[in-house]
Formats: C-alpha cells, sequence, structure tokens
C-alpha cells in the first residue's frame, strides 16, 4: 500500500464493531475525521468543510455556494480546491452531573498545585490557589444544598398534589 490513508476506511469499519465500548467509536469518529479526501467527494450543500486550496497552498474554511467553493471567512480570489475534511465536532459540554462529580477532584488538584508553589517559595500565588480552593469547596456546598432544597420542594409540592 503506497498511501497510508488508504488503509483509514477499513480501520474505522473494524473499530466500529466493538460493542458497548466508547473508545473504539471514538477513534473511528476521529480517524474519519482526519481523513483527507478527493474533492470530488466532497458535500455541495453548503456545509461548511475544511479545504486545501491549491492556489493559495493552505487549507482553508469553505462551503460550496452558487458552483463555486467560497470561503467563510472574508478574502477574495479562486479556491480551486483539490482534497477535503469534515470539520471536528464541536466539543461536548460536561453535564452538571460530570461536574459536581468533578469538584473534589479538583479542590485536590488546587490544593496539591498550592502545596508545590510553597515548595519553591511561591507564597502568594500558593495563598491564591488555597483561597481558589475554599472558594470551590463553598461553591460545592452551596450547589449541594440547592440541590437538596429543590429536591425537597419537588416531594412537597407532589405530597400536595393538584390544587
Amino acid at each position: 500500500m503506497t498511501n497510508p490513508m488508504e488503509a483509514v476506511p477499513g480501520l474505522v469499519e473494524r473499530l466500529r464493531k466493538y460493542p458497548k465500548h466508547e473508545a473504539p467509536h471514538q477513534a473511528a469518529d476521529t480517524l474519519e475525521a482526519l481523513t483527507v479526501r478527493g474533492i470530488d467527494t466532497a458535500p455541495r450543500d453548503g456545509t461548511t468543510i475544511i479545504v486545501y486550496s491549491k492556489v493559495f497552498e493552505l487549507w482553508t474554511v469553505a462551503s460550496w455556494y452558487k458552483n463555486d467553493w467560497r470561503k467563510t471567512w472574508k478574502g477574495y480570489g479562486k479556491l480551486n480546491p483539490s482534497h477535503w475534511m469534515p470539520l471536528p465536532a464541536h466539543p461536548r459540554e460536561p453535564t452538571r452531573k460530570e461536574l459536581k462529580a468533578k469538584a473534589p477532584e479538583l479542590v485536590k488538584a488546587v490544593r496539591q498545585a498550592a502545596g508545590r508553589a510553597c515548595d519553591i517559595n511561591y507564597y502568594g500565588r500558593a495563598k491564591k490557589l488555597y483561597k481558589a480552593a475554599e472558594t470551590l469547596e463553598a461553591l460545592s456546598a452551596v450547589l449541594k444544598q440547592r440541590d437538596e432544597y429543590i429536591e425537597h420542594l419537588g416531594k412537597v409540592i407532589a405530597d400536595k398534589g393538584p390544587g
């Protein structure tokens, strides 16, 4: 095989066969997103993609518009792209539950950073880090109390019923 990119579709297919495992599917998504394809296979429905412009010899963001490839940012000139890749997916925002679960871990990491700052005589930075850790702990406690209160209100409302 002269072009290693030719192996990507088969590898993606094999990775997708793993049942109930998230990591292989994420790897397959990443491989598909990073696969460079010939421009003849690019979507021509207005989807924004990454294209390689032979004219400017660079990768840029473009979309198909009125029978031509157009940059999605200000600029002039015919792109004449030869290859394309899809844009990567937007990063997913963590859920409230995930953030709450990570709060103790974050506080611990900030406290460790403060300890290291003390070890190398950065006392001002250490003081700020300890204060940040205290603030994170207090905020976490307030959010926990709020969630408990909301849960309590839900139970009270459910017990009283309509009317």
